[in-house]
């Protein structure tokens, strides 16, 4: 159906690609070419790569991202090439396929052939979705096998390879120039005692590009005493035990010596994105602070910069004036995201759906009253009926599927004193104020210094 959005969903596990040669670009192909010989609008891309079927549905993120587009009424429907590369799992299939329904979006496997309006259908589908589930249940049992087996060779099975480490022959080995700049992490800070002073030594030194729980976490591994997969001596340790041992402890007392601090609430933590690299900015608390809750000056920083020197975005977006722009152009905003939405329902034509629907569903009403009050016997009113029900029936039949529209609680910011009831909140209130109506923060417009001009573009929920 022209107009029709649909949505590429790809998935391939790192071994099926090796073993059966579903990449990624064959399955893009495949869709794109069905897409354009149907006359489909390509909505968007969904890929998880190197992930399982049977993976948890919370894990494959490209999953999740396709729900929320679907939730948003941005897809009409979606293909994959096949049915196993949408779902190995009965119970996690109807649990989406229950939010798919919600939202009237079906789903097409372009190289099989499904029909889900017969019983027999639907029986078809179960017993395709059980062999595939029996197919995966036992590769997992053959690769548990094939596992125990390394493991009892004391082999690398798979994962990321720590650093200092190497493999050779199948087996961990140290690499020789890493392994002495661990031990020598190690005892640096069992002399300094401090974890962020060892990520400034080892950065300075070494060039280990680590965060501050990075170090933490790798002076905590006990892969670096050889102890894998929860194997004691599995390989030859980095880390002599007793040196690794004295550091937990030393660890643990500073843990507990240091009093916990309360949290400091960022009122936009986690909605942010750098205009770079695409990253959350992370919210830092500046120097000052005013009470004993609430620092001065906090600030939104890209982590990817300041830590990792991958992105080039070296601007630090305030908390205080990015809140007086969001009050001042926040109704503004909302005004245009309702007309956005409104002209989105009229381009659909969902509008003109719904008066032709209401227009039906009222002409049936009548008919029913002039039937009731004696104006028209029982052969009128079957006549006009057939006719009335039909065209509701063809109008329920070719309304696009319902549009996203606006929340209530963003209708109400509409006609509401906003800055006045936002004054009134607690700290953890304006918080709670932005996350609610808010999906997003991305920086449009950024000139540096505090008096340099900063766009800002709202998505909301």
């Amino acid at each position: 159906m022209a107009g029709t959005r649909a949505a590429l969903y790809i998935r391939v596990s790192s071994d099926e690609q090796a073993k059966h040669g579903l990449s990624l670009d064959e399955q893009k192909h495949d869709l794109r070419e069905y897409a354009i010989r149907h006359g489909y609008t390509i909505a968007g891309v969904y890929m998880d790569e190197g992930t399982t079927a049977r993976k948890s549905i919370q894990r494959r993120k490209e999953l999740q991202r396709l729900l929320q587009d679907v939730e948003a009424g941005s897809v009409d429907v979606i293909l994959f090439i096949k049915l196993d590369r949408w779902f190995r799992n009965i119970a996690d299939y109807y649990k989406v396929q229950a939010v798919l329904d919600a939202h009237k979006v079906d789903w097409i496997a372009i190289h099989e052939d499904y029909n889900t309006n017969t019983s027999a259908g639907r029986l078809n589908l179960n017993i395709r979705l059980s062999i595939a589930q029996n197919e995966s249940d036992q590769t997992s049992d053959r690769i548990k096998f094939v596992f125990e087996g390394k493991k009892r060779r004391r082999e690398v099975l798979t994962g990321n390879i720590p650093y200092g480490y190497r493999i050779v022959d199948k087996h961990f080995d140290h690499d020789k120039e890493q392994a002495a700049a661990i031990r020598d992490i190690f005892e640096h800070f069992l002399v300094s005692q401090s974890v962020l002073e060892t990520t400034t030594y080892a950065r300075e030194k070494y060039g280990i590009m680590w965060r501050h729980i990075s170090m933490r976490r790798a002076l905590q591994n006990e892969r670096y005493i050889g102890t894998f997969y929860d194997i004691p001596d599995y390989t030859r340790g980095i880390v002599d035990k007793d040196t690794f041992h004295r550091v937990q402890q030393v660890l643990t007392a500073r843990r507990m010596d240091t009093p916990r601090k309360p949290a400091v609430p960022f009122l936009f933590s986690g909605l942010i994105y750098c205009p770079e690299c695409g990253h959350v900015l992370v919210g830092c608390k500046g120097h000052k602070y005013a009470n004993q809750t609430e620092y001065k000056n906090k600030f939104y920083r890209c982590g990817i910069h300041s830590i990792e020197k991958t992105c080039h975005f070296t601007g630090t977006i305030f908390e205080r004036p990015l809140e007086r722009f969001l009050l001042d152009n926040l109704k503004e905003r909302l005004m245009e995201h309702a007309a956005t939405l409104q002209q989105q329902r009229k381009t659909t034509g969902e509008e003109r759906a719904a008066r032709k629907i209401k227009a039906a569903r009222e002409a049936l009403d009548r008919l029913k009253d002039l039937y009731v009050t004696g104006y028209i016997d029982r052969a009128a009113y079957d006549t006009d009926f057939k006719k009335y029900n039909k065209q509701l029936q063809e109008a329920l039949k070719a309304a696009p599927p319902k549009g996203r529209t606006m929340t209530d609680k963003l209708k109400g910011l509409l006609n509401m004193d906003i800055v006045s009831t936002y004054s009134q909140l607690s700290l953890e209130g304006k918080r709670k104020f932005w996350h609610a109506i808010l999906y997003r923060i991305d920086v449009e417009h950024y000139e540096k210094g505090r008096g340099g001009r900063k766009e800002y573009r709202l998505t909301f929920l």
